[in-house]
């Protein structure tokens, strides 16, 4: 039982640390991508900045790099999967 009570706290706190982590990586490639475009168009179209971050921001979302945020959930799984059957 304190086994289960264990795995659910744990999966709590992934959970909230997983979105901490993307919303933080989110942030900073926004961020990324408008310093980009402020470097390359001065004085540019508001309309023309925003498609392009929302297009690449779209690529972002589809992007390796978004997916291996989940290593937040697989990493200490496997190493509490691999911790107890060590000491079983």
């Amino acid at each position: 039982m304190r086994f289960i009570v264990f795995l659910a706290g744990s999966g709590l706190v992934l959970s909230a640390f997983y979105l901490v982590v993307s919303v933080y990586s989110r942030s900073v490639r926004r961020e990324k991508l408008e310093k980009t475009w402020d470097a390359t168009n001065l004085g540019g179209d508001p309309t023309a900045r925003e498609a392009y971050i929302a297009e690449n921001m779209t690529r972002y979302e589809r992007s390796f790099r978004k997916k291996l945020i989940l290593l937040v959930y697989i990493i200490p799984a496997v190493t509490v999967a691999v911790i107890y059957f060590v000491t079983n």
